[in-house]
């Protein structure tokens, strides 16, 4: 009898320690799921230029602008092409934006092929770098805030950019 309830008291035990565990696994099962379906989403799809393809994005100050491809295919190939209007004279710009992300680099055009919009053989990007920025995106809006304009590209008053999205017809 004695064996008998101690045999007992081991037998719950063990059943029970084997649901607290069944329920620890599974807990922590859903939390991964959680946790790698919030780190797996970029939270910028589709506010980012180039998810509107056959737009043209312009900014007042200063005067600048760049255009996406009018495909979505073409839009995420490469950097997109634009300008910056400076003494009265357009300043080609290659804007490359970092995904998954919110960086953006201006570059200057004489370093890439502007038909595939890649770099020259030979052309390192930090070369032709000319400012850098970190957006904040929007379905209409597109802020770039500068981080780094060592070259001293931009006048030193330009501390932030902002552009709006124009359909191209």
């Amino acid at each position: 009898m004695y064996f008998h309830i101690i045999l007992n008291i081991y037998v719950v035990d063990i059943c029970v320690g084997e649901f607290i565990m069944r329920k620890v696994i599974l807990y922590i099962l859903i939390i991964s799921v959680f946790v790698s379906l919030l780190t797996g989403c970029d939270p910028n799809t589709g506010r980012r230029p180039m998810d509107f393809p056959n737009t043209r994005w312009v900014s007042k100050n200063p005067d600048m602008f760049f255009e996406v491809p009018p495909t979505q295919d073409e839009a995420y190939r490469g950097p997109l092409h634009g300008g910056i209007i400076k003494d009265g004279e357009t300043f080609e710009l290659m804007i490359a934006f970092m995904w998954p992300g919110a960086l953006v680099s201006f570059n200057d055009s004489s370093g890439f092929d502007l038909e595939t919009r890649s770099l020259l053989p030979g052309i390192n990007e930090i070369n032709v770098r000319l400012f850098t920025g970190i957006c904040t995106f929007g379905r209409n809006r597109l802020v770039v805030e500068i981080d780094n304009n060592d070259k001293g590209f931009l006048d030193d008053s330009v501390i932030r950019i902002v552009f709006r999205r124009e359909d191209i017809e």
